[in-house]
Order: C-alpha cells, then structure tokens, then sequence
C-alpha cells in the first residue's frame, strides 16, 4: 500500500504541478487582458474552472489515500487511544467507513448528473465543451476516495488482528 502510495504521489505531483502552472498562467492572462488590454476573455474562467474541479476532486482523493487531510486528532493521538491499538483501529475504520458511504453517495448522484449531461449534449458557454467532461473530474475523485476507503478499512482489519502493541 505505502508503495502504491508513493509511486502515485510522485506521478501526481507532476501532472498536478503542470496543471498548476497552466492555471497561473491563465489566470495571469486574464488579468493581464482585462487590466492592460481592456478585454474581456471570458474563456479563462471556464478554463480555471475546469481545471480547480478536476485538481481540487482528484488531489483530495490523493491526500485521503495518504492521510494527509486536515483533521482534529486530539481524541485520536490522546495516549488512551493511542496504548489501545483495538480502540485506535476501530476509530479508523469508522472514519473510512464514513468516507466510503459519503462518496458512494456523492458518486452515485454524480452518475446521474453526467449520464444526464451526457445523453442532452449540455455544452459549456465559451469553450463548448461538454458538461459532462465538467462533472466527471468530481466522479472520479469520489470514486477514487471511495475505492481508497475500502483499502484502507482493509488495511485496518489486516493491522488490528496484527499489532498488539502501541499504535505510531
């Protein structure tokens, strides 16, 4: 899983900071016609828009995948806990257990949507894209969220018949 993880990360980080690079220099581009040119480019908000849906949906997934997300840990690195590896791993199970259930719920709404978009040929304004491609960044970061959820509930029952000692 840690593995997994990290070769992910490293692939990410790339393709994230590229796309990252692409939306300074958007956003700098519409600044730079809207104040110098005095133009409107009403193309760059859609653009950014696309690309924070998909970053924002994916990226989370990612961090949820490597417990980076911000979280409130007082109860959960208090020494109780943490010299109850059962307590501990139960805490986390229920935790992923939520996301789970939260993301299949979002995913199957989002199903829904995009089908929908998809079968009326919803067109954005400007770029006259389809919608669908829109929705499907959030799709796909819930599904991910949700298919890491699993994982790591897995990974828990796996840790809580193996480490009898104190959790790290």
């Amino acid at each position: 899983m840690e593995t997994f993880s990290k070769a992910i990360n490293k692939i990410m980080r790339v393709v994230f900071g590229v796309m990252g690079t692409i939306m300074i220099l958007i956003a700098t581009y519409e600044v730079f016609a809207r104040d110098v040119l005095k133009i409107s480019q009403p193309w760059t908000d859609e653009a950014l828009k696309f690309l924070d849906i998909w970053m924002i949906f994916i990226v989370a997934a990612l961090v949820f995948l490597r417990d980076e997300q911000i979280s409130l840990t007082l109860v959960e690195d208090s020494s109780i806990v943490r010299n109850k590896p059962e307590l501990y791993h139960s805490m986390k199970i229920f935790q992923y257990l939520i996301a789970a259930v939260l993301n299949l719920e979002i995913t199957r709404e989002l199903i829904t949507i995009v089908s929908t978009q998809m079968s009326t040929g919803e067109i954005t304004t400007n770029l006259k894209y389809p919608l669908w491609l829109l929705n499907s960044g959030m799709l796909i970061g819930c599904i991910l969220t949700f298919a890491f959820a699993l994982v790591k509930i897995a990974d828990q029952v796996r840790s809580f018949n193996v480490d009898p000692g104190v959790v790290e």
